[in-house]
């Protein structure tokens, strides 16, 4: 992974979903009936189309969450899930912190995968990054993951974001939320280069 940011701990790893799988992922959420059979809701909104797709029934997200660990270091101590995310022109989502606590468990890393470009707009935004704001254009393949909390486990704000309208095209992601405990905000990936 190349590291792009230091605050927020920000990460990049082009390629790391196959064609064949972003391919399988679209023609999964295609189906709102079948969905719907397996117990999945898509939901309509200002962001965009939405779905939580469980990730241990099926055999290719589960097989795309192994990698994920793999190349993120991360474990996540919760029922695992992606969520998926369609946004069409339009579509935006305001800035806000990825920090949440669910029991003992807090949301310490977020990993989001492009399944898409999009041809204008759709960046996600770090507006507080340091030394610079940073935009992150949406490439199909790309896995783009940050750290919500410092190595200390204090939340950073540097990790504020948005998803800026798209404007023409689509921008389709689906995301990892890593839920650890505190401790595990010191971990970095296993494999990484820093941009100089």
């Amino acid at each position: 992974m190349l590291q792009v940011c230091a605050q927020p701990r920000l990460y990049i790893q082009d390629h790391f979903l196959t064609v064949t799988e972003i391919r399988y992922v679209l023609h999964l959420t295609s189906d709102a009936a079948a969905l719907a059979a397996g117990g999945v809701t898509l939901s309509d909104g200002p962001a965009g189309r939405r779905a939580e797709l469980p990730v241990p029934s099926d055999p290719v997200l589960k097989a795309i969450s192994k990698r994920l660990d793999g190349v993120t270091g991360l474990v996540n101590r919760r029922a695992r899930s992606f969520r998926f995310r369609h946004y069409g022109p339009g579509n935006a989502h305001p800035a806000h912190f990825d920090n949440f606590q669910a029991g003992d468990y807090h949301l310490i890393a977020t990993a989001m995968m492009y399944l898409s470009d999009c041809t204008l707009g759709g960046e996600t935004s770090f507006p507080d990054a340091e030394p610079d704001a940073l935009a992150l254009e949406p490439r199909a393949g790309r896995l783009v993951l940050w750290f919500n909390h410092l190595t200390d486990g204090s939340p950073d704000t540097h990790a504020y974001h948005e998803a800026w309208e798209v404007l023409q095209g689509e921008k389709i992601t689906l995301t990892e939320f890593y839920f650890s405990t505190l401790s595990d905000c010191a971990l970095a990936p296993p494999f990484v280069t820093v941009m100089r």
